[in-house]
């Protein structure tokens, strides 16, 4: 949880918006949950004082993150999230803010800072996957299972999907060769993807 100071007025809506991405792909990654802003580790109640504009700021601030930082696949809202202000019960002006996210059959990341990003849970505690290649792996290898039930959404999602895993430089230097003799990279890149290990060799 995240926790805020009662004396708190000024929100920094973008260090906000980019907790709230990490948190939200971190939740849709593994079995979902949910981040409360203006409670204490320790379960105490703090709240904030949210005028209905900076409410609404709010909810505009994690759409535009969803679509800036381009996470992929498109979570929607009220399906697979859904962001609410709940009033304490003491003091009906001030609110907790709930993020309540559903597990996805997808896996999702985001470009921020024009790098590739994605989290999952573990141990209570937001997992940066970028750092695990090899788990990318595993993942896709999960959603590949499931291609005969996504249909066509499946070949935009995978493309998504081989552009984050393969993008060093000695991909890249084959891919150049590949497309000199006509062949065509995407091919090259799926069939890559099947020569590796279970460790992303």
């Amino acid at each position: 949880m995240l926790t805020t100071t009662p004396s708190e007025r000024i929100i920094d809506y973008g260090k906000l918006g980019e907790r709230m991405t990490e948190y939200l792909i971190a939740f849709l990654n593994t079995n979902g949950g949910a981040l409360l802003f203006g409670v204490a580790d320790d379960g105490k109640v703090q709240a904030m004082d949210l005028p209905e504009k900076q409410r609404d700021k709010i909810k505009l601030v994690l759409d535009s993150c969803i679509r800036n930082f381009q996470i992929t696949p498109v979570p929607k809202a009220n399906t697979d999230y859904k962001i609410e202000f709940v009033r304490t019960v003491n003091n009906p002006e001030r609110f907790v803010i709930v993020l309540e996210v559903k597990q996805s059959r997808f896996f999702h990341f985001a470009h921020i800072r024009k790098a590739l990003a994605s989290w999952e849970r573990l141990n209570a505690s937001n997992f940066y996957l970028c750092d695990r290649p090899q788990r990318f792996i595993e993942r896709i290898r999960e959603l590949r299972d499931e291609e005969l039930k996504l249909g066509e959404e499946f070949g935009t999602i995978m493309d998504g999907y081989l552009t984050l895993l393969f993008c060093d430089r000695e991909v890249f230097v084959s891919e150049r060769v590949c497309m000199r003799c006509g062949q065509d990279k995407k091919i090259f890149r799926y069939e890559q993807w099947c020569a590796l290990d279970g460790k992303g060799r």
